[in-house]
């Protein structure tokens, strides 16, 4: 019965494909991927597509511990159930060498700042924005 169930998913993504279904419409989260790097954000300022579910992939690549910073964005939009204790003060703790994954959907347009909230790191550079449009 496993199997049969299995079998029906991959033909429903194959027959969607076919059909130029995106993975959004499929209802698969877009995934978007964000570095923390010593001090840097990339991309520096990210932008979505308001109505549109992502899975953001935080990714610090550094030797120092990162927060992606951004309280109005994460209140603005509708966090996964499974992925709203990872957002704590507003922002997404990473730390050195770890990736952490979010998926929401992005509710209002508008620019909103970012920064890390560790010790100087926003002084150093670390900032940035997501736009929704």
């Amino acid at each position: 019965m496993d199997r049969i169930v299995a079998l029906r998913g991959v033909l429903s993504f194959f027959v969607a494909f076919a059909a130029g279904v995106t993975a959004a419409q499929a209802g698969a989260p877009t995934p978007v991927s964000v570095s923390l790097e010593n001090y840097a954000y990339e991309p520096e300022n990210l932008v979505l597509k308001a109505g549109e579910t992502y899975r953001l992939h935080f990714i610090n690549s550094s030797n120092k511990d990162h927060d992606f910073n951004a309280p109005k964005f994460f209140g603005d939009s509708t966090v996964s159930p499974d992925d709203r204790a990872k957002i704590v003060n507003g922002g997404v703790e990473v730390k050195a060498g770890r990736a952490v994954d979010v998926s929401m959907t992005v509710s209002h347009p508008g620019e909103y700042p970012v920064t890390c909230t560790h010790f100087m790191h926003a002084d150093m550079g670390m900032e940035g924005s997501v736009t929704v449009k």
